[in-house]
């Protein structure tokens, strides 16, 4: 059945009703043989039974004159028949006395048929019936007869009997059936071909055609007009896988549209975002995707950053330990100990084409990817140089603060202690304190009353 499906349809089909014809014809052809063959034996059997039969009465009715030249032109007669191949008369020492071949008389049965079975001479003899056997290899006809020769009319039963023997080869009879036999198959053949002819114009038009437009309609269909149906006429099998086509190119068309739709607003998306989104391989750390906007932070091209290596990348200070901390990451991924949910935030510094770097915020999540089983880790990277120089001016401004309260503080603090010490020395003179609002904390130092 393979060697079929290599051919297109409006050849197997064909080819296999031919192969179906050839096998029919066959198996007929050997059917119609052997019936042919069965009806020649039997045939033969009985017409040879019939002619013996009549040859034996008259031979009998003759007797003793089994010599006569009447019995000699009734046994010479058979030879006539082609098929008759020896009929022969014997007497009781088994000795030919008469038969279609001239040669034969006076010659020992044995010698004139080899082939003369000497059992069924014998039972013939004693049973005094005649017998009509059918040769093992189904090719001739053999014919066992007795005949009572001349004999004393005192005997009750002739003590001497003789054998009417015939041979008949059906080789020529059977050739002439299996001819016969053949033109018969050869004139089925004829019909069974025109037959086939007319079929095979039907399954073309029915079948064919409709399949090649279907086909055609795919093609179409794959080329981009998303609007090819194949819209086949009829009921039948051929029919409903069309109408199952159609549907098919119809769902397919409507979700090529969204998708294209979808990329359209992605690409979108990714190419007007500062933010530079990419995908990265976990086991060859090779990026299968980078976004256009990688070009404006720095001034590499998608195709250049997918075609050079992680390292690339990052500065040499950072390379090696981003290279450790993401196979650390994908390890623990795959061993169920992160989710698909979980994202990491790293800020990390990257070389731009011009020689200068960049500080980016990186967020990453890792994921197993159904169609390649494959883990991806998918990250989205944001230039923070900006913000990390107000950081660092809002830093230097903390500092500078800081600095001005501890002097601010310490200045107030000094203040405080002179008032102390003024306070002090007026008591020792005996007189009024200078600063009357002070008031002793619990440090030991004098503080300026609250007011009222």
């Amino acid at each position: 059945m393979k060697f079929f499906i290599q051919f297109p349809l409006r050849l197997t089909i064909p080819l296999f009703l031919l192969l179906c014809l050839c096998v029919l014809s066959l198996y007929t052809l050997t059917l119609g043989k052997r019936q042919a063959d069965a009806s020649v034996e039997k045939f033969v059997l009985a017409m040879v039974a019939q002619d013996m039969s009549r040859l034996q009465g008259r031979i009998n009715a003759h007797r003793p004159d089994y010599d006569d030249d009447d019995i000699k032109i009734a046994i010479a007669s058979r030879g006539s028949d082609p098929d008759v191949k020896v009929v022969l008369l014997s007497d009781a020492g088994d000795v030919v006395l008469n038969a279609t071949n001239l040669k034969l008389p006076g010659r020992s049965l044995w010698q004139a048929v080899p082939e003369v079975s000497a059992e069924l001479v014998s039972q013939a003899k004693r049973t005094r019936t005649g017998a009509v056997l059918l040769a093992d290899d189904h090719q001739s006809i053999s014919a066992y007869y007795p005949v009572v020769l001349a004999a004393d009319t005192r005997e009750l039963r002739p003590t001497r009997v003789g054998l009417l023997f015939m041979k008949y080869d059906l080789r020529s009879l059977k050739l002439a059936g299996h001819y016969q036999v053949e033109q018969q198959l050869w004139r089925s053949v004829l019909v069974y071909a025109l037959i086939l002819i007319v079929l095979g114009g039907l399954l073309h038009n029915s079948l064919t055609q409709r399949m090649r437009r279907l086909i055609a309609t795919t093609k179409r269909f794959a080329g981009g007009d998303t609007s090819a149906r194949a819209s086949l006429p009829g009921r039948d099998e051929i029919a409903r896988i069309g109408g199952a086509v159609d549907k098919m190119l119809l769902t397919i068309g409507n979700d090529r549209e969204l998708l294209a739709e979808n990329a359209r607003r992605y690409r979108l998306l990714t190419e007007n975002i500062k933010d530079v989104v990419w995908v990265l391989d976990a086991a060859t750390l090779a990026f299968r995707y980078v976004s256009p906007s990688v070009e404006r932070l720095r001034g590499y091209t998608p195709a250049e950053i997918m075609a050079a290596p992680l390292t690339a990348a990052l500065t040499p200070e950072a390379a090696d330990a981003a290279t450790r901390l993401m196979r650390r990451r994908t390890e623990d991924f795959l061993a169920g100990k992160i989710a698909t949910e979980h994202f990491y935030t790293d800020e990390v510094e990257q070389p731009c084409k011009d020689g200068s770097t960049v500080w980016t915020e990186v967020i990453t999540s890792y994921y197993l990817n159904p169609a390649n089983n494959r883990v991806e880790i998918r990250g989205v990277t944001r230039d923070i140089g900006e913000r990390r120089t107000w950081e660092e001016q809002l830093r230097q401004r903390l500092d500078e603060l800081q600095r001005w309260q501890d002097v601010m503080l310490d200045r107030e603090d000094r203040v405080q202690e002179l008032k102390g010490e003024v306070n002090a020395l007026c008591r020792t003179l005996g007189q009024s304190l200078r600063y009357a609002s002070q008031q002793t904390d619990p440090t030991g130092l004098e503080r300026e009353a609250p007011p009222a």
